[in-house]
């Protein structure tokens, strides 16, 4: 899936391969198995589902996980705009930081509580 079919404004319409049918079922399985794909990439901090994906950490972030946060983002848009939904828990503080707001102590305590007492 290139650029091109995410920034088009048209609702996203999925159709597989040699598979019957096309329209919103092919297209909520396509969101469904994105997500899940999503999850499991390795830019996100691994401390559990119930806190939600936060970023790992980089002292440089690579051109590769870049460019995995603009296709998330960009992904996350369209499901907005197409009013799709996308089964990710972003954690709150994540959300803060998307936002611009600033993230505090209590957020670190929610995403990494053994970094929290440790500190």
């Amino acid at each position: 899936m290139g650029d091109s079919s995410l920034r088009n404004h048209g609702l996203l319409d999925i159709e597989y391969k040699d598979e019957e049918g096309m329209g919103v079922g092919p297209t909520l399985e396509f969101y469904a198995l994105v997500s899940k794909e999503i999850r499991e990439m390795p830019i996100w901090r691994n401390t559990g589902e119930e806190t939600g994906l936060f970023p790992r950490p980089y002292t440089e972030i690579p051109t590769d996980v870049l460019a995995s946060f603009e296709f998330v983002g960009q992904l996350v848009g369209k499901a907005i705009s197409d009013e799709r939904i996308l089964d990710l828990h972003i954690s709150h503080a994540f959300w803060k930081l998307v936002f611009g707001h600033k993230i505090d102590e209590h957020d670190l305590e929610i995403v990494d509580p053994v970094l929290y007492k440790a500190m």
